[in-house]
């Protein structure tokens, strides 16, 4: 199963970009969006697959691990692109890297091969380190905190798209109380929540 270990934003901040999103699908072909409604706004800490039989054991060991996790202040940035996705971009702080360094190292363990590229994305050309040891290659040095907004279907439309975000994006910072697992699809996206876990 496909797993995101998760922080979930307050529900003001997620309803800001599901209405986002559904500006931009106005005037953009979209290969998909986060809505608030069928796709959950979110920051991932670490993807992974793990079996189907192992899922309790993995809701369990993160419960331990954010046991005692204080809350955790949430900057936004500027919304950015790569290739085909497009996200506001989270200032990467100690305290967060910390949290996901604290699960990425707890829950390593568990994973169990490599999970494809979200659809229109490239898979990675060679095995790399930390594809051996995690299973996805955007963590520790490259950890790069964000929420997914939506992925385009026309490359020539991006710079407009983030113009518009830009100029569109209305979403204040706030304080992470929770930790979730969760269920992503194929655009590496959360569609089910499984576990929320409240910080302190």
């Amino acid at each position: 199963m496909f797993l995101d270990i998760v922080i979930l934003p307050p529900a003001d901040i997620s309803r800001a970009v599901g209405k986002l999103t559904a500006k931009l699908a106005r005037g953009f072909p979209l290969r998909m969006r986060v809505d608030n409604k069928k796709l959950y706004p979110h920051i991932s800490l670490y993807h992974l697959l793990v079996p189907r039989g192992r899922v309790k054991t993995v809701v369990a060991e993160v419960s331990r691990l954010v046991a005692e996790q204080k809350r955790v202040p949430i900057t936004f940035q500027k919304v950015r692109s790569g290739k085909v996705y497009f996200g506001v971009s989270v200032k990467n702080t100690r305290v967060l890297f910390r949290l996901h360094q604290k699960i990425l190292l707890g829950l390593r363990k568990f994973h169990v091969g490599v999970p494809k590229a979200p659809s229109g994305a490239s898979q990675p050309a060679q095995t790399t380190p930390y594809l051996k040891k995690f299973g996805v290659e955007y963590v520790l040095n490259f950890f790069r905190p964000h929420i997914t907004l939506l992925g385009m279907k026309n490359k020539e439309d991006a710079e407009e798209v983030l113009k518009v975000a830009n100029r569109e994006k209305n979403l204040e910072n706030f304080f992470a109380d929770n930790v979730s697992v969760a269920a992503v699809n194929r655009y590496w996206q959360v569609y089910k929540v499984i576990k929320k876990f409240k910080l302190k």
